[in-house]
């Protein structure tokens, strides 16, 4: 029993002894820098981002960190804790929000083997903030002289005329992703944007956009869709629409011809219900293409007819229409013979 717990501690001793002796030699820093975390005019939110590649000798599977005082522990660059971190790979890491610019000197690590045995500390460089805290600035302006208004094909339509015209931006400290836009909602008609990786320099022209001619002052502004409140406005030309509205219908009612005679309606002794024919002619200009003429519902329809080669005539024979019934109504309501006998 002597033997097996004297063999039992020094197997036991031995164990602690390989974990003792692990040591990180190189931590394999690389890759420091600054990350502007997309707002490249705000430097408070910059942070330091790094790769380690560790080696050393009697290591477990992975590394992680332990946390030094006044320094945050890193994390993966997604956010996410550095634990278990595979031995031979290099892998990225950030910093805190707003550390890149912070007093202070380099950012002090403590790599931790998995085991606990060992750990190796690290300064990685303090780069300083990578943002300028001087705000992007845009300036918006109409270029060039505007192109003749376009009636876009209908002429008679002027709610859909437009006009072209260059607009030209120049703007200072952009930000390094996101596109330039003429905002939504002016006077423009469809969607300008491009990529800022695409613009060359500090200008960009926007050519041949398309902006409503509809008699008032164009009004256009621009941003950049990842700093929004980089934005500028510009007042354009007013230019007039090319399309002319067709002018109203109208319409002349008359009495065509002579009347015919009284009819008693069958009843010789009842007043009442005589009546009497009238052919009723109507002269009209620019004239609806669809619709009907007048409401003959319910009636014969030879009573509402074209008028005999002439197409911008029709007559109703007898008088049935509703559409001139006021009229019929002022001439012959005095008089107490003609009287009509259709009530609608």
């Amino acid at each position: 029993m002597k033997n097996f717990l004297l063999l039992l501690f020094f197997l036991c001793l031995g164990i602690h002894q390989t974990h003792a002796q692990c040591i990180i030699e190189d931590s394999g820093l690389n890759n420091e820098g600054c990350n502007d975390n997309g707002t490249p005019s705000n430097p408070d939110d910059d942070y330091i981002v790094f790769t380690l590649s560790p080696t050393g000798t009697d290591l477990d599977s992975g590394y992680e960190f332990e946390s030094v005082p006044g320094f945050p522990v890193p994390t993966l660059l997604d956010g996410s804790l550095a634990v278990n971190i595979p031995y031979g790979v290099e892998t990225g890491f950030r910093t805190a929000n707003g550390s890149a610019g912070a007093p202070g000197g380099d950012y002090n690590i403590r790599i931790l083997d998995d085991s606990g045995n060992c750990f190796l500390d690290e300064s990685v460089n303090r780069p300083g903030s990578c943002s300028n805290s001087t705000p992007c600035t845009i300036t918006v302006d109409f270029f060039g002289n505007p192109g003749p208004c376009n009636d876009n094909g209908t002429p008679n339509d002027p709610s859909d005329d437009f006009f072209t015209q260059n607009i030209h931006a120049s703007f200072f400290n952009r930000p390094g992703t996101g596109s330039l836009q003429i905002v939504p909602g002016g006077d423009q008609i469809g969607v300008y944007s491009i990529p800022v990786n695409q613009i060359i320099g500090n200008a960009h022209l926007f050519t041949a956009v398309m902006l409503k001619a509809d008699g008032t002052p164009s009004i256009v502004q621009m941003n950049f869709t990842d700093d929004p409140g980089c934005i500028d406005s510009d007042t354009g030309p007013t230019v007039q629409p090319c399309s002319t509205p067709p002018p109203p219908c109208t319409i002349t009612v008359d009495f065509f011809g002579n009347p015919g005679p009284c009819n008693d309606n069958g009843t010789p002794n009842d007043p009442n219900d005589d009546f009497f024919t009238q052919n009723i002619h109507a002269s009209f200009f620019n004239r609806p293409s669809t619709g009907s003429f007048a409401n003959c519902a319910g009636w014969r329809p030879d009573w509402c007819i074209f008028h005999p080669g002439e197409p911008n005539y029709r007559q109703c024979t007898p008088f049935h229409c509703r559409d001139v019934e006021s009229r019929w109504n002022a001439i012959h309501r005095a008089n107490e013979f003609y009287r009509r006998p259709w009530v609608y």
